[in-house]
């Protein structure tokens, strides 16, 4: 009797265990999605069945409508052999290739576009971009939410850290968030502290200070170092400023890119006496300054002070340098590559300042400033204006006689304290930014190789007294916005960087995974990856390049900071004589950007050296040379041409001709005196993919007829004037 009513209790049991299993598996959050996905189709079939017009389509429409009912509720399976992925999104995910479900809900919405036409599902699935674990079938388990998945789905705004994968060089157009993340690990000089062999082509290409054309040196990352040497900074900069900047950078600048190492009073005083100390005994200090005698700041007038003001604004100065009250015009506004010099007058001696201003290479060995030929009065004004900048906090002033005396002793007074100083600067790898006699190796950070594959137990979130979620993407944000989260004995410094920012340095980080991507799946460089374009290092071009530091601002076939247009085929687009008088003379060309070419007082002789090398050495050879001739272009043509240029959403809402247009683009009153005929064509046939294969052209692409761009090409070169 006991054992028959165990064995009915056990076979209830199992019973029950059968109908719960079933009833769990037939009401699995995918299955509910597929039949609410079923009735949303027929929904919408419905609509649309009403709103037909013809008997034909209602017979399709219902068709349809009979086929969804007849579908399988049923597991929906990628396989790709070559990614080695497995991916079942789509089985929740049913209108992911369907634009029609665009303004669906999660998880029926359809692709963004034009991505999903780019990179179909069928060839590329979805985690490969995504990321989360593409075998599983609820949510907890698909968006990789497991304790034991290192790769959880990838937040969107992270995204683009994905398409590093396959595309190394996207530009700012096609990946911003990447691009500007991948650019300010340049610029913050991230190289100096933390290696990292997935970026080595991007150091050498997207630098802003091109190797060999100023800065301190290639750091320990391979990129050029973003600071000064400090060897002489005794001579040029006052003790209270090197304090006050040590303790607070930001304070003196809110664009700076000094961190803030949050240095105690002790350790501040300790790093100042070493860098005091440095430079050779007994060395001549008229080396590195200039008598000041000539600019007496008590007696000037605001005559001379406005004379100061118009040479800074004719020379240009703030397309590199940030200074208060003055505006540039123009709407694209790039990152500044030089210091701000708002407050300069409370930061350099005047003795320094002179010198500088006559000779940079001279003064400052690595400075990326161009020779710029200023006179003697010329100099005079200019010291006045920057010697106004003052910081109103500053206790100390640069040119001060009691400055120069403490700069000149301080170093010498405790040489313990000397040495304390110099141990704080190598534990914080001073060098990875900055050049200094006598220190070659610091302490740097890890290396960043792999970081968005390193699972999240090797992330040190310590006490996490800011309650930090535990992810891979959360620990380096945090990193990056508060360095020292976890505990104040780390050494990283606190950057100066936006939110947007933070984001944008984290995408670039997320891109830097382990994952091996097949041949066929990589995207080669094809605008860029033939390019042998020889950037003049020796003779009398070499010289001139050097002296007037053309890298600074133009970008050589990706070679070169990326300010300026990039003359890889600058031969091929300009004419031999506008180009000899722009470089003697620059004029403003593009009103809609902020930079313009300073007037570097090239000479005759100089202008001719460079635009012969420039005309002979930068072009492109794809460019069929002769195929337009300018002195075959008929009345017909041109009255086509007129007509194309003056219609509404064309030429004239762009560019000026006549003072009637638009100002996004250049002035096309001179353009004949400028361009050759054959890069206009070109450039007018395909904007975005021709001639200026390396930077992506703002001008749309109108598919104009073979017809139509030789007109409008005729008509250009029409616009002419006597003077260049």
């Amino acid at each position: 009797m006991v054992k028959n009513l165990l064995f009915a209790f056990l076979g209830t049991g199992i019973i029950i265990s059968f109908i719960l299993l079933f009833w769990r598996e037939s009401d699995r959050e995918w299955i509910r999605y597929q039949r609410a996905f079923q009735n949303m189709e027929r929904e919408k079939i419905q609509g649309e069945l009403q709103d037909s017009g013809s008997e034909e389509e209602g017979m399709h429409l219902e068709s349809s409508s009979s086929a969804v009912g007849k579908s399988a509720i049923e597991i929906k399976q990628i396989f790709l052999k070559d990614l080695a992925v497995i991916d079942r999104c789509p089985t929740c995910h049913l209108g992911i290739a369907d634009q029609r479900w665009a303004e669906a809900p999660q998880p029926f919405t359809s692709h963004t576009e034009p991505t999903l036409s780019f990179h179909p599902v069928e060839r590329f699935g979805c985690t490969v971009c995504h990321q989360g674990q593409g075998l599983a079938t609820t949510i907890q388990g698909a968006h990789g939410y497991d304790s034991n998945w290192k790769d959880p789905l990838l937040p969107l705004n992270y995204i683009e850290a994905s398409c590093n994968q396959c595309h190394s060089n996207l530009t700012f157009r096609e990946a911003r968030r990447l691009a500007r993340g991948k650019y300010l690990i340049v610029r913050l000089g991230c190289p100096g502290c933390h290696e990292a062999k997935g970026f080595q082509k991007l150091v050498s290409n997207l630098s802003p200070f091109p190797l060999g054309e100023g800065g301190s040196g290639p750091g320990p990352g391979g990129a050029e170092k973003i600071g000064g040497t400090l060897d002489q900074i005794k001579y040029k900069v006052a003790p209270d400023w090197i304090r006050r900047f040590i303790k607070d950078p930001v304070a003196y600048s809110k664009e700076t890119r000094m961190p803030n190492f949050q240095f105690k009073d002790q350790e501040i005083e300790q790093i100042t006496a070493f860098l005091l100390s440095l430079g050779e005994k007994n060395q001549d200090e008229s080396q590195f300054t200039e008598k000041a005698a000539e600019t007496d700041l008590s007696g000037f007038s605001s005559e001379e002070l406005e004379k100061g003001k118009k040479l800074v604004s004719d020379f240009a100065c703030i397309t590199c340098h940030n200074i208060k009250g003055m505006k540039e015009s123009g709407f694209f506004k790039p990152d500044k590559i030089s210091p701000e010099l708002s407050k300069v007058g409370s930061k350099l001696k005047l003795e320094w300042l002179q010198g500088y201003l006559k000779d940079p290479g001279k003064y400052q060995p690595d400075s990326r400033k161009p020779a710029y030929r200023f006179d003697e009065e010329e100099i005079r004004y200019l010291t006045l204006v920057l010697a106004s900048l003052k910081d109103d906090e500053a206790v100390t002033n640069g040119g001060q006689e009691g400055t120069k005396a403490e700069s000149k002793d301080f170093g010498n007074e405790d040489k313990v304290k000397v040495g304390a100083g110099k141990g704080l600067i190598i534990k914080y790898n001073c060098v990875g930014c900055h050049d200094i006699k006598g220190i070659g190796k610091s302490e740097r950070g890890p290396a960043w190789d792999g970081i968005a594959s390193r699972p999240i137990r090797k992330f040190d979130f310590g006490d996490n007294p800011d309650k930090i979620e535990i992810s891979r993407t959360a620990w380096i944000k945090a990193k990056i916005m508060k360095p020292r989260s976890w505990r104040s004995s780390l050494k990283m410094p606190q950057l100066n960087v936006s939110e947007e920012d933070a984001v944008a340095l984290t995408t670039a980080l997320l891109s830097l995974t382990n994952r091996k991507i097949p041949q066929n799946y990589l995207v080669e460089d094809k605008e860029t990856a033939n390019l042998h374009v020889q950037i003049p290092s020796n003779g009398p071009v070499g010289n001139l390049w050097k002296k007037f530091k053309c890298l600074q601002c133009h970008p050589i076939a990706g070679k070169g900071a990326d300010i300026g247009p990039d003359l890889a085929f600058e031969g091929s687009r300009v004419k031999p004589e506008w180009l000899n008088k722009y470089l003697e003379k620059p004029v403003q060309i593009r009103p809609v950007l902020a930079v313009r070419m300073p007037n570097l007082r090239i000479n005759a002789q100089e202008a001719k050296l460079l635009s012969d090398y420039i005309v002979m050495a930068l072009v492109d050879n794809k460019l069929p040379v002769g195929f337009i001739r300018e002195d075959n272009i008929s009345e017909q043509s041109l009255t086509l041409a007129r007509k194309i240029f003056t219609l509404k959403d064309s030429c004239i809402g762009c560019h000026k001709v006549e003072n009637k247009g638009g100002k996004v683009g250049p002035d096309l009153a001179k353009l004949g005196n400028r361009l050759n005929g054959d890069w206009i064509y070109a450039y007018l046939k395909n904007p975005q993919l021709n001639i200026r294969r390396i930077r992506r052209a703002m001008m749309p692409k109108y598919d104009f007829t073979e017809e139509e761009a030789r007109a409008l090409t005729g008509y250009l070169l029409n616009l002419r004037s006597d003077d260049l």
